[in-house]
């Protein structure tokens, strides 16, 4: 559920989202790109399951009448408030940590980290969502990024 950026399937913006297949795609081609590694829509896709949200979000009428903008965005607000609430499932948790501690075994010294959040339909020919996903700079370790309690909560 969490694959190194440099592993061929990180390729595939279906699986690691637009930036980490950009990124993926630039250390393929042999750019200089800092080691990184990526939670995949699978992991989200679990979570998702976990927590019972999948259920709820398939059900919502999203081409219902009565489904105003309004509506649809009291409803997404919510649900992603949810997702904030929800703790990760301790799979992905202990495999996040896990990989949070290989690579800063890498280093000499502490390393800032950079979190980034994707889609898999970010940037599409007619649209793009760049700026609507959060991105994390300058977390210092497992703390900071939060694998042991509520994800990206400072």
């Amino acid at each position: 559920m969490i694959i190194d950026l440099t592993d061929e399937r990180a390729l595939d913006s279906a699986l690691t989202g637009g930036k980490a297949s950009e990124l993926a795609n630039l250390i393929s081609n042999k750019f200089p790109v800092p080691p990184g590694f990526v939670i995949t829509t699978q992991a989200f896709e679990a979570f998702l399951e976990e927590t019972g949200l999948e259920a709820e979000i398939n059900a919502f009428p999203y081409q219902s009448a009565e489904t105003t903008t309004d509506v649809l965005t009291q409803f997404t607000l919510s649900i992603q408030d949810r997702i904030r609430s929800f703790r990760l499932p301790q799979a992905i948790s202990n495999e996040l940590e896990k990989r949070l501690i290989e690579f800063q075994g890498e280093f000499v010294t502490d390393v800032p980290w950079a979190v980034r959040s994707s889609a898999i339909a970010e940037d599409l020919p007619g649209a793009s969502f760049a700026g609507q996903y959060d991105t994390y700079l300058g977390l210092a370790g497992i703390d900071d990024i939060g694998c042991r309690r509520r994800l990206f909560h400072p």
